[in-house]
């Protein structure tokens, strides 16, 4: 890593103030998963929040990963951790756990903080204000047109993911392995859209020493020869999680019903098959 970008990165992460709780908080206590935490979905205009309040998103991730962590505590990367809903799921998992969060975009970075703010959350999570590739750089992140009234999370690196961008951020980007982290990780999420190909590209050696399992998006503009390559030469076998049911797949292909996928270490196979279990999704393996 060289030594302007350890500046940067300094700035951040050593005795970062987080965002403060704004008078004009729309912060609510929700329970969900099983778990209670504080979450402010921005007035309505945070989609996550307004999910999580009517009692579902994106399933089965969210209790998957709170089942692996609370089964094997450890530390959780949060890569394209948008307003925080999974690292304060991660924290709320077991007082163990440790999160590294990425999130480059300025706008989304703000309340991400300030959640982590009102769950008491920051000394376990360490918001890392980057975008995760496979260069080290600065880069353009294209903003999709804004609606009214929403949120915007869907950022990207890949200028085509949501047709033409309008306009577009400076953020710096980073590979995974330039920085050397010293934990080992062991569960990984990855929603950063379309771009998901490039993490797994810059972080290829963090991730064969420390074979987490990754959880991975998969939408229709993603790099599917990509994800092929990094799958062929790691030795991970791909699963389509999806609501109840989770399917090994030789391909990696776009699943309208399973957005996120599971890469899976053999070595790691056992436990994940015991929390496919614990969360009761029926698992079709190939050639079973």
């Amino acid at each position: 890593m060289n030594k302007s970008f350890r500046n940067f990165l300094g700035l951040f992460k050593k005795d970062r103030t987080l965002s403060p709780v704004p008078p004009e908080s729309s912060a609510q206590s929700v329970v969900f998963c099983g778990r209670r935490f504080q979450f402010d979905e921005c007035g309505g205009s945070d989609q996550v929040g307004r999910a999580i309040r009517n009692g579902s998103f994106e399933p089965p991730l969210p209790q998957f990963i709170l089942t692996c962590l609370s089964e094997a505590p450890g530390v959780f990367m949060d890569v394209g951790a948008n307003t925080g809903i999974y690292s304060i799921l991660a924290c709320a998992a077991d007082p163990r756990v440790h999160v590294k969060a990425f999130e480059p975009f300025p706008e989304i970075l703000k309340v991400l903080e300030h959640n982590i703010a009102l769950n008491d959350f920051g000394d376990r999570i360490a918001v890392y204000p980057v975008a995760l590739s496979d260069r080290s750089e600065q880069v353009a992140l294209y903003v999709p047109e804004k609606t009214e009234g929403v949120l915007e999370t869907s950022c990207s690196l890949e200028a085509s993911f949501k047709g033409n961008c309008p306009s577009h951020v400076d953020v710096m980007a980073q590979t995974l392995d330039s920085l050397k982290l010293k934990e080992p990780i062991s569960l990984v999420k990855v929603d950063i859209e379309g771009h998901e190909h490039a993490f797994l590209a810059g972080g290829y050696q963090t991730i064969q020493k420390d074979r987490p399992i990754l959880l991975v998006e998969v939408l229709p503009p993603a790099q599917f020869q990509g994800l092929q390559d990094f799958l062929s030469s790691s030795g991970y076998r791909d699963f389509r999680l999806r609501p109840q049911t989770v399917i090994e797949a030789q391909e990696v292909t776009y699943d309208a019903e399973a957005w996120n996928h599971a890469f899976v270490p053999p070595e790691r196979m056992s436990f994940f098959l015991k929390c496919c279990e614990i969360c009761g999704l029926q698992v079709q393996r190939i050639g079973a």
